[in-house]
C-alpha cells in the first residue's frame, strides 16, 4: 500500500459528512469506510445517469472497487452502515411483492383454465374434422394476455455465483454485489468467468444459453460491485488467477486499495457525536431508489446523460493526457497501464455520480472533477504500489508520504504546529537524519500541506491538513 492518507476530503458534502460519521463510529481504515460510500453511491446512481467525456464517447457510472484488509477490520460493520438505505427499500419492496403475488397467481390461475378450455376445444373439433381457425385466433389472443412476471426490484447481491448474478439481472437489470468477506467470490466458480464481470462493467449485452431452462439476453444491465477480502485469500487468488485477472483487465476495472490496519489503536473513545450525516446519506439512497422503481412502473427509467462543463473538460482532458504520457516505454505508469489506462473512465464516473448523488444540477463542475480526479489519483498510485515497480517511486516522494501519513495521525487527534527538533527525534525512523527530513517538508509545503515558521530561533512545522479533528490549537 501507499503511505500517502486516503483523500476523504475530496468527497463532497454530503459523502464526505458520512464518511467522516462512519470512521468515527467504527474506527475502521478510512480508505475502507471510503470506498464502501462509494460503492453505495454507485449503486444508487448506475440506473439514472450516463457520463459522456467526449462527443460520442460515453458509458454507465457503476464502480468496482476492492479493498484488501484483514479480519477484524470492521468490514460488516462499514458495510452495514452504507447498506442500510438498500435494506430499507427492499425490505418494503417484498412487502408489496408478496401482496402483489397473490394476486398474479389467481389470474394465472385464470388464465391457464381458459388456455385448456380453447385447447379441448380445438381437440374436440379436430375429432370432428370441425374448422378450427376462430378457436386459433383465440387461443393466440389469449396466450398473449398471458399476466406478465411480476418484477420485484432488488439490489443486493452477497457471495453470488456468476449465474446467480445473471439469473438477478434478467429479473431486474441492475445489482450491487457488496460483500464484506468476499472470499467465497474470489474462489468460486466466478473468477473463471472475469469476462462477464468486465462485460457488466462496460455495460454490455450478455447471451446466456442453457440447455436445461430457457435462454435468455440481459441488455443494458447496471453492476457495481463493492468487494472486501482478506490478504491471504488475495494472496492465493493472485496465485491461481493473477495473470488472467491482469491481462483481461479485471483488476484494472477497480478502484483498489489495501489500508493500514487500524488494529492496536482502537482504544475506547465512546462515540459522542450525532449520526445525521449518515442519516442523511441513508435517506438519498433511499429516495434515488425510490425514485427509480416509480420510473420503471411508469415506463419511463432511462438514465439521462451528464456532461462536464467547460472548465471541467479541460480538467479531465489534462488527467487523461498526463496518464497517457506516462504509459509509454519506460514511463512511470507503464507498469500498470492496465488500470492507468482505465482510471481517466473511473474519474468521469466518479464524477458523474458525485454530482447526481448529491443533487446537482446542469453540468458537471471543475471542482466536481478535481475531487474526482483527486480520488482516482490516489487509487492509481496504490494500484502501483500493489501491482507496479515500487523502486520507481522516487525516496523523497516515499519519505513526504512517511512523514504525512505520521503528521496526519496528529494532526486528527488536534495538534495543529510540530516542532522540526521533534520530528528529527520521534518521527519516522528513516527521516531522523535531516537530509531526509528535510525534502520531504519541502515536497509537502510544496504541496500546500504544510508550512513552516521560525520563532525565537525553533523551526515550526505548521499543519494544513483537513482533518476530521476539531479545530484546536495544540503544540508540541
Amino acid at each position: 500500500m501507499i503511505l500517502k492518507p486516503y483523500p476523504w476530503y475530496a468527497f463532497p458534502k454530503l459523502a464526505s459528512a458520512a464518511i467522516q460519521e462512519a470512521s468515527a463510529l467504527t474506527q475502521a481504515p478510512v480508505a475502507l469506510v471510503a470506498l464502501a460510500a462509494v460503492s453505495a453511491m454507485s449503486a444508487a446512481c448506475q440506473d439514472r445517469v450516463r457520463i459522456r467525456r467526449l462527443p460520442r464517447l460515453e458509458g454507465p457510472v457503476n464502480t468496482y472497487t476492492l479493498v484488501v484488509a484483514l479480519s477484524g477490520e470492521r468490514k460488516s460493520a462499514t458495510d452495514a452502515l452504507f447498506g442500510s438505505g438498500f435494506r430499507k427499500v427492499e425490505k418494503v419492496l417484498a412487502a408489496e411483492h408478496d401482496k402483489a403475488r397473490n394476486k398474479r397467481l389467481a389470474e394465472m390461475a385464470i388464465w391457464t383454465s381458459r388456455c385448456k378450455v380453447i385447447n379441448r376445444r380445438i381437440e374436440e373439433a379436430q375429432k370432428k374434422d370441425l374448422p378450427t381457425a376462430e378457436l386459433q385466433e383465440e387461443l393466440e389472443s389469449l396466450l398473449l394476455q398471458k399476466p406478465t412476471a411480476l418484477k420485484c426490484p432488488s439490489w443486493l447481491l452477497g457471495d453470488a455465483s456468476a449465474d446467480a448474478i445473471m439469473s438477478r439481472l434478467h429479473r431486474w437489470p441492475s445489482a450491487a454485489l457488496l460483500s464484506d468477506e468476499a472470499g467465497a467470490i474470489f474462489a468460486s466458480r466466478t473468477v473463471h468467468n472475469l469476462g462477464l464481470l468486465n462485460k457488466l462493467w462496460d455495460e454490455g449485452i450478455i447471451q446466456v444459453d442453457r440447455v436445461s431452462r430457457e435462454s435468455y439476453v440481459v441488455r443494458d444491465a447496471k453492476l457495481t460491485a463493492g468487494l472486501m477480502v482478506q490478504p491471504a485469500v488475495m494472496d492465493r487468488f493472485l496465485q491461481r488467477h493473477g495473470m488472467l485477472a491482469r491481462s483481461s483487465g479485471f483488476l484494472a476495472r477497480f478502484f483498489i486499495a489495501s489500508p493500514l490496519s487500524t488494529q492496536g489503536t482502537r482504544f475506547i473513545n465512546p462515540f459522542y457525536g450525532s449520526t445525521e450525516a449518515l442519516c442523511a446519506f441513508e435517506r438519498r439512497v433511499v429516495e434515488l431508489l425510490s425514485e427509480t422503481v416509480k420510473l420503471s412502473a411508469a415506463g419511463q427509467l432511462e438514465a439521462a446523460t451528464l456532461e462536464f462543463d467547460a472548465e471541467a473538460q479541460a480538467v479531465w482532458n489534462t488527467f487523461h493526457d498526463t496518464v497517457e504520457a506516462q504509459l509509454g516505454q519506460n514511463g512511470f505508469l507503464a507498469d500498470v497501464a492496465d488500470n492507468a489506462a482505465k482510471i481517466a473512465e473511473n474519474a468521469a464516473r466518479l464524477a458523474g455520480i458525485f454530482h447526481f448523488f448529491e443533487g446537482e444540477k446542469g453540468l458537471i463542475t471543475a471542482a466536481t472533477m478535481r475531487m474526482a480526479v483527486e480520488i482516482a489519483t490516489w487509487h492509481l498510485l496504490e494500484f502501483k504500489s500493489l501491482f507496479g515497480a515500487a523502486a520507481q517511486f522516487s525516496p523523497t516522494m516515499l519519505h513526504a508520504n512517511r512523514l504525512e501519513s505520521w503528521l496526519r495521525y496528529f494532526a486528527e487527534k488536534g495538534v495543529r504546529e510540530v516542532k522540526q527538533r521533534h520530528i528529527l527525534q520521534f518521527g519516522p525512523n528513516e527521516l531522523r537524519k535531516k537530509n531526509r527530513l528535510e525534502p520531504a517538508l519541502h515536497l509537502l509545503a510544496s504541496e500546500g500541506k504544510i508550512a513552516g515558521e521560525i520563532r525565537n530561533g525553533t523551526t515550526w512545522v505548521i499543519l494544513k491538513f483537513a482533518t476530521m479533528a476539531s479545530p484546536g490549537a495544540r503544540s508540541f
